[in-house]
């Protein structure tokens, strides 16, 4: 089973869920939301730590990541999402921002 662990980024909270790649119509198989204003570092170190927590959680279960994607509420957390991915050396994950139109791509 491949899957997919997906990030909404707003200003003020970070959502991430895993998906099963092939039937994301089931809904997620596990969820987290954290508060930016919960993590020191702000908007980036939560994100990096939320790709964290998911990844050891997929493991934990024999999940297997077959991608990671992070959606940004706007393009200025775009910026910091990416800054933060690279400070902590994470290159395997697209950052998009919401009106991207590749999400609405069939």
């Amino acid at each position: 089973m491949a899957i997919a662990l997906g990030v909404h980024v707003g200003v003020e909270e970070v959502s991430a869920s895993l998906v099963e790649d092939d039937l994301p119509e089931l809904g997620p198989i596990s969820t987290r939301t954290v508060s930016v204003s919960a993590v020191p570092g702000g908007v980036g170190d939560a994100v990096t730590t939320m790709l964290g927590i998911m990844r050891v959680q997929a493991a934990q279960n024999d999940l297997l990541i077959s991608g990671s994607g992070v959606v940004c509420d706007s393009i200025a957390l775009c910026g910091i999402v990416r800054a933060a991915l690279a400070a902590h050396h994470v290159r395997d994950v697209g950052v998009v921002d919401a009106g991207d139109p590749r999400l609405d791509a069939d």
